[in-house]
């Protein structure tokens, strides 16, 4: 076992959830999050709700250095409105210079009415100093921003998108705000009024405009179809079209620029899955050139939970990661998928609660993010270690870091002197071309957690395809694996328990 054991909850009020994921190399990573805090009366009754804006800067361990909270500073909107009011951070991007910038609303410093929210934008240095604070005033808008993503553009400023509601009731729209470097407004467009929706993400184009993913509701807020569109550099509409499937919850989410100048969105659609009980949501990619003209799609996962967060890495294979839960809406995990530059999954690894801990815990997962050192982090929230008195379970911060496969890379969990009695033995002949046999030593009683329950030998070839999963039992196990269908070339053989990385070999086939 190697590796610094790094899943961890953080518990600072009631419900603490991460949204956004950032890492500035050497210097850590940052969890850009909302904390909400309850007051209670004397007879245990909740009074208030405090909600406010929180990022959190982690070590490359896990450990807390520096945290910054915000919001619930306005007493005005109370006497006012009769309530605290609410401030959430949504999302963040590591700017040019160096520093984050972090986006959400805010109702605390000019509301104008109960609805009112205000775009709020704040720039931190790296040890989470203040540079400076915008709020944008949306007037008569009843919701700003909702699940939005920020984007960086190529002028060093970024772009934002999310949903903007009349007071009134009379439409909520998706919107598209534009800021230069130092957060001055460019412009703020609606460009699709054609029906009521939302945005969830938008990337940047090379003539200047903008490619947007949602959901427009078609005819009513319970019956929407995803939404992808293009508008110019002054956020004017130019294409847009929705996919055909306009019945239940779906939506368009994420959409990233990939290297070779596409693009590729997420979306989801309400489906039966064959011999399921309840419908639920398909995980799709869709690759489409400037225009819009689709070049592939691909279907993965089927999960009642439909949160995504896609990422390409500097070798063009796509991360996605997000929530699972399976056909009966039970057993909640965060997932990684890792994918070729075509969409074709070459791997999956689902993370759950920490073991023995709350009943019913479970694992949100609202981001994942690739890392410097070639692994991923996982964060949201989990149910795991927070109890609160007259409420229940209530949330912590969760954050999980994995190596390259996805593997965490610590059985630190495992109780001692287990993590020392595993291993895994050089495979034999290598090289080798028809079979192989190789020998490990799983510990009895290894408690299962965070991964995947139980002990198995992963087989990869070197684009990092998982090619063969074969169980292995506690105790001594010789285990002969069938590679006569392999071209030759190096691959690697990796023991794995309850998601752990346990020990490696490398095998060669040659034929």
């Amino acid at each position: 076992m190697c590796g610094q054991y790094f899943n961890r909850h953080y518990t600072f009020g009631n419900w603490t959830r991460a949204n956004k994921a950032l890492e500035i190399p050497g210097q850590g990573y940052y969890l850009i999050s909302v904390n909400i805090t309850l007051s209670f009366d004397s007879f245990g009754a909740t009074t208030n709700t405090f909600a406010e804006g929180m990022v959190v800067k982690l070590d490359y361990n896990g450990d807390t250095l520096v945290t910054t909270r915000i919001g619930n500073e306005d007493t005005l909107y109370q006497h006012l409105f009769g309530s605290n009011s609410d401030d959430f951070f949504r999302g963040g991007v590591v700017t040019d210079d160096g520093n984050i910038l972090v986006t959400g609303e805010t109702q605390s410093y000019n509301a104008e009415n109960y609805y009112d929210y205000d775009l709020w934008l704040l720039k931190y240095n790296t040890n989470l100093d203040t540079l400076w604070t915008k709020l944008i005033s949306i007037p008569d808008t009843q919701i700003a921003v909702v699940n939005s993503i920020a984007s960086k553009t190529t002028e060093g400023g970024f772009s934002i998108v999310g949903i903007q509601g009349a007071f009134n009731g009379s439409g909520k729209y998706g919107y598209l705000a534009v800021f230069d470097s130092s957060g001055t407004l460019k412009f703020r467009t609606t460009p699709y009024k054609q029906y009521n929706g939302y945005f969830m993400g938008s990337v940047q184009t090379p003539d200047k405009g903008f490619i947007i993913t949602g959901a427009r509701f078609a005819p009513s807020v319970n019956n929407q179809a995803p939404l992808i569109l293009k508008t110019d550099s002054l956020g004017a509409l130019q294409w847009q079209y929705s996919l055909p499937y306009s019945l239940n919850y779906n939506l368009a989410i994420n959409v990233i620029r990939t290297q070779d100048g596409n693009y590729v969105y997420t979306w989801i659609r309400v489906v039966q899955n064959p011999g399921a009980t309840y419908k639920v949501w398909r995980y799709h990619f869709t690759k489409i050139d400037v225009n819009g003209t689709e070049l592939w799609s691909k279907s993965h996962i089927y999960s009642f939970n439909g949160h995504q967060r896609l990422y390409e890495m500097p070798n063009g294979k796509l991360m996605f990661a997000g929530d699972y839960t399976d056909t009966l809406g039970t057993g909640r995990a965060g997932f990684i998928m890792v994918c070729d530059a075509n969409g074709d999954s070459l791997w999956v690894r689902q993370y759950r609660s920490l073991p023995g801990s709350a009943p019913g815990n479970l694992v949100t997962c609202m981001d994942g993010i690739p890392t410097s050192d070639g692994g991923y982090l996982l964060t949201g929230e989990t149910s795991c270690c927070n109890f609160t008195p007259n409420v229940g379970w209530t949330t912590s911060l969760w954050a999980l870091k994995t190596d390259s496969l996805g593997l965490i890379t610590s059985a630190y969990n495992m109780p001692q002197p287990l993590q020392s009695k595993s291993a895994l033995h050089l495979p034999f002949p290598n090289p080798a071309s028809g079979f192989c046999t190789i020998t490990s030593l799983v510990p009895p009683n290894s408690h299962a957690g965070f991964g995947e329950a139980g002990a198995y030998l992963l087989l990869f070839d070197m684009q990092g395809r998982q090619l063969q999963k074969l169980a292995v039992s506690p105790g001594l196990n010789h285990t002969t694996i069938d590679i006569s269908k392999y071209a030759s070339g190096t691959y690697l053989i990796v023991l794995a328990i309850n998601g752990h990385r346990a020990g490696s070999q490398k095998l060669v086939v040659q034929h």
